[in-house]
């Protein structure tokens, strides 16, 4: 994945969903995110949603969990 799809989809798919699930069950709206340190995820979500966290895994280790 790309680092231009994977914004995409987190910003127009998951952030969105998330958002709206947790409004509807009426909780606070926090996301963290656990994915591995490829070069197709964007550190710089981390800086624009303050509410979301990622946590990167060393790159090439997804196996492992």
């Amino acid at each position: 994945m790309t680092a231009h799809l994977f914004a995409a989809w987190f910003t127009e798919y998951l952030k969105c969903t998330v958002q709206t699930y947790c409004s509807d069950k009426n909780i606070p709206f926090k996301i963290v995110l656990l994915t591995d340190d490829t070069s197709g995820n964007p550190r710089v979500l981390i800086e624009l949603y303050k509410a979301i966290h990622m946590i990167f895994i060393a790159a090439n280790t997804t196996f492992i969990l």
